[in-house]
């Protein structure tokens, strides 16, 4: 299944590397605001609860949580 994940601000590219097969880009927003979205595959519902904990473990902030397909 293929989500997409709204954190708030712009993650550093080392912590990219803890998000291994996502794809990330910054959008700005017009107050200033960036975020960054990740686009990925996961296999289960397990493995987005990882991905879940590991943004919780590094303190980032979830705006949005969507499945694409």
């Amino acid at each position: 299944m293929e989500y997409e994940i709204l954190i708030e601000g712009e993650i550093a590219v080392n912590w990219q590397m803890e998000f291994e097969g996502f794809i990330f880009s910054t959008i700005n927003q017009a107050s200033d605001r960036k975020f960054t979205r990740m686009v990925g595959t996961l296999k289960d519902q397990s493995a987005l609860f990882g991905i879940l904990a590991r943004i919780g473990n590094l303190n980032l902030t979830l705006c949005a949580l969507r499945k694409l397909k």
